[in-house]
Protein backbone atom coordinates (compact mmCIF):
# COMPACT_ATOMS: atom_id res chain seq x y z
CA UNK A 1 0.00 0.00 0.00
CA UNK A 2 1.05 3.74 -0.24
CA UNK A 3 0.28 6.99 0.94
CA UNK A 4 -2.32 8.70 -0.50
CA UNK A 5 -3.10 12.78 -0.79
CA UNK A 6 -6.26 13.97 -1.66
CA UNK A 7 -8.58 17.69 -1.53
CA UNK A 8 -12.30 16.54 -0.78
CA UNK A 9 -15.26 19.11 -1.45
CA UNK A 10 -18.80 19.48 -2.09
CA UNK A 11 -17.95 21.49 -5.04
CA UNK A 12 -16.29 20.45 -8.29
CA UNK A 13 -12.34 20.74 -7.71
CA UNK A 14 -9.99 22.21 -10.71
CA UNK A 15 -7.44 19.80 -11.92
CA UNK A 16 -4.33 21.33 -12.31
CA UNK A 17 -0.57 20.81 -13.51
CA UNK A 18 2.19 23.23 -13.36
CA UNK A 19 4.31 22.01 -16.56
CA UNK A 20 7.31 21.81 -14.61
CA UNK A 21 9.70 18.71 -16.11
CA UNK A 22 13.02 18.92 -16.24
CA UNK A 23 15.50 16.98 -17.98
CA UNK A 24 19.73 16.65 -18.08
CA UNK A 25 19.10 20.38 -16.18
CA UNK A 26 16.77 21.81 -18.35
CA UNK A 27 13.25 23.14 -18.11
CA UNK A 28 11.14 21.50 -21.09
CA UNK A 29 7.96 23.48 -20.15
CA UNK A 30 7.65 24.78 -23.82
CA UNK A 31 7.32 21.56 -25.46
CA UNK A 32 3.70 20.43 -26.17
CA UNK A 33 2.76 16.93 -24.21
CA UNK A 34 3.72 14.60 -26.49
CA UNK A 35 7.15 15.91 -26.34
CA UNK A 36 6.72 15.31 -22.69
CA UNK A 37 6.56 11.54 -22.72
CA UNK A 38 10.03 11.44 -20.84
CA UNK A 39 10.80 8.51 -17.99
CA UNK A 40 13.65 10.53 -16.30
CA UNK A 41 12.92 14.30 -14.58
CA UNK A 42 12.84 15.68 -11.42
CA UNK A 43 9.89 14.98 -9.75
CA UNK A 44 10.71 16.93 -7.02
CA UNK A 45 9.44 20.36 -8.60
CA UNK A 46 6.42 18.58 -10.52
CA UNK A 47 2.90 18.91 -9.20
CA UNK A 48 -0.39 17.73 -10.67
CA UNK A 49 -3.75 17.37 -8.70
CA UNK A 50 -5.88 14.92 -10.86
CA UNK A 51 -9.62 14.19 -10.71
CA UNK A 52 -10.08 11.13 -9.00
CA UNK A 53 -12.22 8.33 -10.60
CA UNK A 54 -12.07 5.70 -8.10
CA UNK A 55 -13.93 6.98 -4.87
CA UNK A 56 -13.46 3.92 -3.22
CA UNK A 57 -10.65 4.71 -0.76
CA UNK A 58 -11.23 8.62 -0.42
CA UNK A 59 -14.70 7.32 0.45
CA UNK A 60 -13.90 5.50 3.52
CA UNK A 61 -12.82 9.20 4.97
CA UNK A 62 -15.22 11.36 3.50
CA UNK A 63 -18.82 12.05 2.09
CA UNK A 64 -17.73 14.72 -0.36
CA UNK A 65 -19.13 14.82 -3.82
CA UNK A 66 -15.61 15.41 -5.36
CA UNK A 67 -12.38 14.42 -4.69
CA UNK A 68 -8.82 15.01 -6.73
CA UNK A 69 -5.88 13.21 -5.51
CA UNK A 70 -2.01 15.13 -5.71
CA UNK A 71 1.35 13.91 -7.27
CA UNK A 72 3.75 15.79 -5.94
CA UNK A 73 6.75 16.37 -3.78
CA UNK A 74 6.68 18.84 -0.35
CA UNK A 75 8.32 22.16 -0.64
CA UNK A 76 8.05 25.63 -0.05
CA UNK A 77 7.15 26.62 -3.38
CA UNK A 78 4.99 23.67 -4.12
CA UNK A 79 3.26 24.68 -0.61
CA UNK A 80 2.93 28.19 -2.03
CA UNK A 81 0.60 27.08 -5.10
CA UNK A 82 -1.75 24.87 -2.92
CA UNK A 83 -2.61 27.73 -0.84
CA UNK A 84 -3.40 30.07 -3.95
CA UNK A 85 -5.56 26.73 -5.27
CA UNK A 86 -7.55 26.26 -1.76
CA UNK A 87 -7.77 30.43 -1.53
CA UNK A 88 -9.43 30.01 -4.96
CA UNK A 89 -11.59 27.55 -4.59
CA UNK A 90 -13.09 28.74 -1.45
CA UNK A 91 -14.66 31.45 -3.70
CA UNK A 92 -17.30 29.12 -4.72
CA UNK A 93 -16.91 26.63 -1.93
CA UNK A 94 -17.52 27.02 1.97
CA UNK A 95 -14.66 24.35 2.49
CA UNK A 96 -12.18 22.13 1.19
CA UNK A 97 -10.87 19.02 2.78
CA UNK A 98 -6.99 18.28 2.81
CA UNK A 99 -6.50 14.53 3.44
CA UNK A 100 -3.58 12.32 4.04
CA UNK A 101 -4.00 8.77 4.44
CA UNK A 102 -2.32 5.24 3.91
CA UNK A 103 -4.30 2.80 1.42
CA UNK A 104 -6.05 0.48 2.84
CA UNK A 105 -5.25 1.67 6.81
CA UNK A 106 -8.81 1.32 8.98
CA UNK A 107 -7.85 3.70 11.80
CA UNK A 108 -9.86 6.52 13.04
CA UNK A 109 -8.39 10.01 11.20
CA UNK A 110 -7.47 13.08 13.05
CA UNK A 111 -9.18 16.03 12.32
CA UNK A 112 -8.09 19.80 12.52
CA UNK A 113 -10.17 22.86 11.25
CA UNK A 114 -8.76 26.21 10.13
CA UNK A 115 -10.30 29.20 8.57
CA UNK A 116 -8.98 30.32 4.95
CA UNK A 117 -7.42 33.39 6.14
CA UNK A 118 -5.26 31.19 8.92
CA UNK A 119 -4.00 28.64 6.29
CA UNK A 120 0.04 29.21 5.88
CA UNK A 121 3.03 27.66 4.31
CA UNK A 122 3.56 25.43 7.61
CA UNK A 123 0.09 24.83 7.77
CA UNK A 124 0.27 22.62 4.56
CA UNK A 125 4.15 21.55 5.67
CA UNK A 126 2.36 20.02 8.95
CA UNK A 127 -0.21 17.76 7.31
CA UNK A 128 1.91 17.00 3.80
CA UNK A 129 5.05 17.98 4.06
CA UNK A 130 6.42 15.45 6.71
CA UNK A 131 9.32 13.27 5.77
CA UNK A 132 7.31 10.13 6.75
CA UNK A 133 3.78 8.93 7.31
CA UNK A 134 2.55 9.28 10.84
CA UNK A 135 -1.80 8.59 11.03
CA UNK A 136 -4.78 9.11 9.01
CA UNK A 137 -5.34 13.56 8.75
CA UNK A 138 -7.62 15.81 7.47
CA UNK A 139 -7.13 19.61 7.97
CA UNK A 140 -10.80 21.38 6.92
CA UNK A 141 -10.04 24.64 5.63
CA UNK A 142 -13.65 26.98 5.47
CA UNK A 143 -13.96 30.11 3.92
CA UNK A 144 -13.84 32.55 6.89
CA UNK A 145 -16.34 35.00 5.27
CA UNK A 146 -19.58 32.61 4.90
CA UNK A 147 -21.96 32.53 8.09
CA UNK A 148 -22.16 29.01 8.47
CA UNK A 149 -18.95 27.17 7.19
CA UNK A 150 -20.30 24.29 8.17
CA UNK A 151 -23.84 24.12 6.36
CA UNK A 152 -23.55 22.61 3.12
Amino acid sequence: MSEYQFFASDCKLDEYDNGIITFDGKNLEGLNRADRCITDFDERYAMRIIHEDDMTEASRYTDKKYCAYIEWYYCTFNAEVMIEYIKKHLQNSRQIELWDVWMGEKSSPQIKKCRSEDIRITTIKEIWGKDHYEKPECLLIYASDRQDPFKC
